[in-house]
């Protein structure tokens, strides 16, 4: 799919939606094709966020979470959960030997 054929599929889906509480795009890559387009339709239309860097973790744990949020609530949570999301095994492996040493006492 092109740009242009983006823009209308985007265009479509912004109007096939319930725009009352606001609408989020969640784009793959700072200064894509995906997030452009986002960011023309977002401020155009008014009432929409446009996130970047969104991977599936964060896109499905923020689908599970979005009931009842704010669009600002929504965006800040998004932003949270996406940078508790990007971790390391080293890290990873680092919290789980200090969870042991504090549970052994030490």
């Amino acid at each position: 799919m092109g740009t242009a054929e983006l823009k209308v599929a985007l265009s479509a889906a912004l109007q096939a939606v319930e725009q009352a509480d606001g609408v989020v795009f969640l784009t793959d890559m700072l200064g894509g094709s995906p997030f452009r387009s986002a960011c023309e339709l977002a401020d155009a239309h008014g009432n929409c966020e446009v996130l970047t860097g969104v991977n599936m973790q964060l896109a499905a744990e923020m689908m599970l979470e979005r009931e009842g949020l704010s669009l600002t609530e929504f965006r800040d949570m998004a932003l949270a959960c996406g940078k508790r999301g990007l971790t390391s095994l080293w890290h990873e492996r680092r919290k789980v030997k200090c969870a042991n040493a504090e549970a052994d006492g030490i």
